[in-house]
């Protein structure tokens, strides 16, 4: 299933009591992580769970009704989603449409004839064994679309599972040869946008311009540190098995520091504006300033309500990347 940044297990239990897990993946449209860190978290965590045995009964690729067409970002998401699975495990595919509550019923159908119709789209994936299922009564559809994949009784591995598991580096696959296709045209870009600013300072030196000089420094650096960020994502996918099992634990590890610093931060922030709070009750009850004192005790409350919330939700995160280093596959 499509849609956060971090790969997340969520038990489920069907209302025959069957007990399943469903893992909740990034798409690679994404605004802060780029396509390289995607795959490779996607990939770590698939490749681990074919270390442990643990097949796939499912996937469902999720796609709103009402989008008018297949965006870049939607389109890529779409290629991405057929390289990581590869032919042999469309069968066990679901395009689910959701949001339907958005659209008409006779707008909903005609949008969904285009995405069974067109090659573009959806109609290579049904003819090699995907099925389109309307998630159109949110928990209810959803648990059917989970009841039928249960009882299909499929067991898959994924099309990128099997390359990794041969020996391939994750760039030489072919999710990862797409992400470092667009890397190099990425590259090649920036290289082309630094020599034009190139001939462009040249210009401005001669006209002793110094805010085009500014200007064309500034852009010249941005481009640069794309540029970098590029070659970087490059040579991340350049990684067999173990070498991005390695690399993630010790990102993960690195990341849960971060976390633990924002933590510290943040309750040292909260005692702070206890603090604070404490001392203006105080001066309310000695009537030092009556008017000002019940405004500021007002914004210094809704000051350690809003840190509070962020502290809860940094807690929440450590704990779910400690739960995570523990045991990848539940």
């Amino acid at each position: 299933m499509l849609g956060t940044w971090r790969v997340e297990l969520f038990p489920c239990t069907l209302p025959d009591g069957t007990k399943v897990y469903l893992v909740d993946t990034p798409g690679f449209d994404d605004t802060h992580k780029g396509d390289a860190d995607i795959l490779r978290e996607i990939a770590n965590w698939l490749d681990q769970a074919y270390a442990k045995e643990i097949k796939l009964t499912g996937i469902v690729y999720l796609h709103r009704i009402f989008d008018n067409r297949l965006t870049g970002s939607a389109m890529k998401n779409l290629r991405m989603f057929r390289k990581l699975c590869g032919d042999q495990g469309l069968g066990s595919v679901i395009l689910a449409t959701t949001q339907w509550s958005k659209v008409t019923l006779e707008e909903g159908d005609a949008k969904e004839r285009e995405l069974r119709s067109k090659p573009s789209m959806w109609k290579t994936l049904v003819e090699k064994g995907a099925k389109i299922w309307r998630q159109d009564r949110d928990e209810a559809s959803a648990m059917q679309i989970l009841e039928y994949l249960v009882k299909q009784g499929r067991r898959t591995f994924l099309n990128i599972q099997e390359e990794m598991a041969n020996g391939a580096k994750l760039e030489d696959t072919a999710a990862g040869s797409e992400v470092l296709e667009e890397l190099k045209r990425q590259q090649a870009q920036f290289d082309q946008e630094i020599k034009e600013l190139r001939d462009e300072m040249e210009e401005a030196i001669a006209q002793k311009d110094r805010e085009k000089q500014n200007e064309i420094k500034e852009m010249t650096e941005e481009y640069t540190r794309k540029q970098q960020e590029a070659i970087e994502n490059e040579r991340k996918l350049a990684a067999d098995s173990e070498k991005l099992r390695r690399q993630k634990e010790h990102e993960d590890q690195a990341e849960r520091q971060r976390m633990q610093e924002d933590l510290l931060r943040k309750t040292a922030e909260v005692a702070r504006s206890e603090a604070e709070l404490e001392f203006l009750k105080e001066r309310h009850q000695l009537n030092l300033d009556k008017q000002w004192s019940d405004l500021d005790a007002l914004h210094a409350r809704a000051e350690v309500e809003l840190l509070k919330k962020e502290q809860e939700r940094l807690e929440d995160e450590l704990r779910k990347s400690k739960a995570k280093s523990g045991c990848v596959i539940l």
